[in-house]
């Protein structure tokens, strides 16, 4: 929209464009009475998508301006947004920060989350027994950096890969994690930009290369989990792997705008105490998953799983992905 267009609109209207300029990539959800409501081009996206009626509002001088507009009740929002995370999208949401019957003039409304593919909270859009990673990956002087967090656990694996085949071990490592979304920097060259956009799993969110920048991370890092070094942390040596991390964490504070405290410790890993599952692997032998439909049906993980609760479902799965080379450190495995 343009500037004078712009300064036509009702202050309400002006509100919905600054939040919707900042955020461009994502669909913002509106809160008016209610209902949330979406206009111009995300209404038009959308209604496509949710398979809802889209509308009209008249703006602008002389209210000779439609502007595409549709809306959900709020009290049925979670579905409607479920779905387009789904899909790959992201969900601003805007809510009203007072009583409109209260308030004295124009209700005041605040950005209080982004959803998105990697930081869903909801139980109704996750599979109870499998976590839901956001992940990072980076690379600097030809060392890759994989960082994972679970918002819903707190779980924070930390990982750096240096040998030759490492691009292949870190595509195995994220075929096993199965991360929802994927942050890159913008400089990550293009052949690995592909390799990773291929993983059918995971949406592809690009941030800007700074965001992974490594003693900016060490900072963020020490600073969130209160220590004195990374060494405390089992990672003392990490660089990208660090630099992953702290692209997680800078992006789980521009999304959820809350308190983090649940994430209480890096957990550094090491691949060579495990055996390392290639993709056909796992699918060839119906570990997690079966070749017919997807599902958990006929496969090991069903057979073994009699677990009461999600967590201990979350571990046996990863234990299933990942199984120990050494026996004697199976009290110990993560």
């Amino acid at each position: 929209m343009k500037k004078s267009e712009q300064e036509k609109e009702s202050p309400m209207m002006q509100l919905y464009q600054r939040i919707k300029t900042e955020n461009p990539e994502a669909l913002l959800f509106f809160r008016l009475g209610d209902f949330y409501e979406l206009f111009g081009d995300d209404a038009k996206e959308a209604a496509g998508l949710l398979d809802i009626t889209l509308t009209a509002r008249t703006s602008g001088e002389g209210r000779a301006v439609k502007i595409p507009m549709c809306g959900v009740p709020y009290h049925a929002a979670d579905g409607y947004i479920a779905k387009l995370v789904k899909a790959g999208r992201k969900v601003a949401i805007v809510e009203q920060m007072e009583d409109p019957r209260q308030a004295k003039g124009m209700v005041r409304r605040e950005l209080v989350r982004i959803i998105t593919p990697g930081t869903v909270l909801e139980t109704n859009s996750l599979e109870a027994k499998q976590n839901n990673y956001l992940a990072a990956v980076t690379v600097s002087a030809g060392v890759l950096g994989l960082a994972a967090v679970d918002l819903t656990t707190g779980e924070f694996p930390v990982a750096e890969f240096h040998s030759a085949g490492s691009w292949e071990a870190l595509l195995i490592e994220l075929n096993r994690l199965r991360p929802a979304e994927i942050l890159v920097p913008d400089n990550l060259a293009e052949p690995a930009r592909l390799a990773l956009t291929r993983l059918e799993f995971a949406c592809l969110t690009v941030r800007p290369a700074f965001r992974f920048d490594v003693d900016e991370a060490r900072r963020q890092l020490l600073a969130h989990f209160k220590l004195a070094s990374m060494d405390s942390a089992g990672c003392g040596d990490y660089a990208p792997g660090l630099g992953a991390a702290g692209a997680v964490l800078f992006y789980l504070g521009e999304t959820q705008r809350s308190s983090l405290t649940h994430i209480r410790r890096l957990a550094p890993y090491r691949q060579d105490s495990h055996m390392v599952l290639d993709p056909a692997t796992v699918r060839n032998l119906d570990l997690v998953r079966n070749a017919y439909d997807g599902s958990r049906r006929h496969t090991l993980l069903q057979v073994l799983d009699f677990t009461y609760t999600a967590m201990g479902g979350r571990r046996l799965y990863r234990w299933v992905l990942r199984p120990l080379l050494d026996a004697g450190q199976w009290p110990a495995s993560p």
